[in-house]
């Protein structure tokens, strides 16, 4: 063999090798808190187990929680709670950009059974963001959903009737 064919066989070989080894591409992550005096999620689910509402909502008097199982048994939480529960949730939106999610709202027609949900989160200067999807989600909504159904099975453990 010709040394040049060598060298293009060596080179052809390394490019290839490289291909597979290509990490997928990254959410962006790591915003700063976002402040809010308001909370509210709601996501529906094939499974009326994963169908729910939480809302929090900065008062005088502390946060009031109002959370919800919207099919499967029904059970309320109805109280107020620390105002650490909401700077909680401002660290998660501020970590995951949650404040890109701003005026998401798609819908993926093709797929029949699925989940939706519905965020909407007021700051205290008056802004909003909101956010809508019916089986089509923004970046990083698979952690951050994970995130919010953790910190609601926390909260109607503790305070559900």
């Amino acid at each position: 063999m010709r040394p040049i064919t060598i060298l293009t066989l060596v080179c052809a070989g390394l490019l290839l090798a490289g291909c597979g080894t290509a990490s997928p591409t990254q959410p962006e992550t790591g915003g700063d808190p976002l402040d809010m005096t308001a909370f509210s999620f709601y996501h529906t689910a094939s499974s009326t187990d994963g169908c729910y509402s939480l809302t929090l909502t900065r008062e005088e008097t502390g946060t009031h929680l109002y959370a919800e199982e919207l099919f499967s048994g029904g059970r309320i939480a109805d109280a107020m709670i620390a105002d650490e529960v909401l700077e909680r949730l401002g660290e998660l939106a501020g970590t995951y950009r949650v404040d890109r999610w701003d005026g998401f709202d798609k819908n993926n027609k093709r797929v029949m059974d699925g989940s939706t949900f519905t965020l909407s989160i007021t700051c205290p200067d008056g802004t909003t963001i909101s956010a809508h999807g019916n089986n089509a989600f923004p970046e990083n909504y698979a952690d951050v959903s994970a995130e919010i159904r953790t910190l609601y099975d926390e909260l109607m453990a503790q305070y559900a009737s």
